[in-house]
């Protein structure tokens, strides 16, 4: 995984970036394209579908294609041929790779860290689509501080075990000790996964 130079320049880069910036907004986002980035490099695309192995075929299908187009015409006359199409490439997207938020827990696992609170992860699309940050923290997080410095944590402890340390480290939200990431002392809370039994709604995203 160090072998690419490039890809490790720009990704120390932008954690810099987060790391060095006093507002909160600005951080959390810096940490949001991280965590896209670092979870895309290590889960890759493992399995060659997320829905169906001929899913593909079957989307790309002519007079499939015809039917489907002629029932979302039903909704309106408005409909366009163009509307389906992009539909279809969404649900292509959807069979191609996993979730944003199940992509980061399956890389966060892989790298031998605790799975994070799919809320920490799935407010990545509030702020980066809409601007906005979450009104309602997740059990066992305070504030948008400790919610920012949560992400951080989980970020910064990804890209160590990237670069395959299983010392100690300081991690912000921890403490103010330093831990071994693998494995986190059971006395400890793991920052990015406070104690909660999630809802489906967590899931996804």
């Amino acid at each position: 995984m160090i072998a690419d130079t490039e890809w490790w320049n720009r990704t120390l880069e932008l954690h810099l970036q987060g790391v060095l910036s006093p507002i909160v907004d600005v951080r959390l986002t810096f940490f949001y394209v991280l965590l896209d980035r670092i979870s895309r490099r290590v889960v890759a695309v493992r399995e060659p579908f997320q829905i169906a192995a001929d899913l593909k075929e079957r989307l790309d299908d002519k007079e499939w294609r015809s039917q489907f187009s002629d029932l979302l015409g039903q909704l309106t006359e408005a409909w366009m041929d163009e509307r389906t199409e992009v539909l279809v490439g969404m649900i292509k997207g959807w069979d191609k790779e996993p979730s944003f938020t199940k992509r980061v827990k399956l890389a966060a696992v892989a790298l031998g860290l605790a799975e994070p609170h799919g809320k920490l992860v799935k407010e990545r699309n509030l702020l980066v689509h809409d601007g906005e940050i979450p009104e309602k923290m997740p059990e066992g997080i305070r504030h948008i501080g400790d919610f920012s410095r949560a992400v951080e944590a989980l970020v910064t402890a990804m890209i160590l075990r990237m670069l395959g340390h299983e010392g100690n480290a300081y991690l912000p939200d921890a403490g103010r000790h330093y831990f071994p990431l693998q494995p986190w002392p059971d006395n400890r809370p793991v920052p990015w996964a406070p104690k909660t039994t999630e809802t489906k709604g967590d899931q996804g995203g």
